[in-house]
């Protein structure tokens, strides 16, 4: 035997493959090799492909592991709890919260717009009340009435 080739019931090889090609074709060697070899760098690449997949799908599931953590964490915050039960029953009592604050603000502005039309409708009868005095001045300036001009006076006097 050749020393490039070993004896089959004795190959012990981190490349097996490669001592078979070897060993089943001893004629064509080079070209076996060539051919086997070429076999290996393709397994190679794939493999190199297969573990960059694997880190990146790794680094992915780290990121969405820390999200879910953040989101946790501010859930705990926002809740008290990180527990989804106490933070449902949190959320829903918020929620009523809301309701009742919707409503009375809904009542505060209710109240503001009657207090806007009292305001408007006080502003319109003062301008009227001013209308009826400047009236009634100009009326008692040109009377000879003298009981009409006295009771005019008592009038204006007596206005609260």
């Amino acid at each position: 035997m050749s020393h490039h080739i070993r004896d089959a019931t004795k190959m012990i090889s981190d490349t097996p493959r490669m001592e078979a090609a070897l060993f089943n074709a001893p004629d064509a060697g080079f070209a076996n090799i060539w051919k086997v070899g070429c076999d290996i760098e393709r397994e190679l690449a794939t493999a190199q492909d297969r573990i960059r997949l694997l880190v990146a799908e790794r680094n992915t599931a780290r990121l969405q592991a820390d999200q879910k953590i953040s989101l946790r964490e501010e859930f705990r915050e926002l809740l008290g709890t990180d527990e989804i039960e106490q933070g449902v029953v949190v959320v829903r009592g918020l929620q009523e919260r809301i309701k009742m604050l919707e409503e009375d603000l809904m009542d505060a502005n209710n109240k503001h717009a009657a207090l806007v039309a009292d305001v408007a409708l006080y502003e319109d009868r003062g301008e009227r009340i001013k209308r009826l005095e400047e009236a009634g001045d100009w009326m008692r300036h040109h009377s000879n009435n003298d009981w009409w001009c006295e009771k005019w006076d008592e009038t204006k006097e007596a206005k609260p």
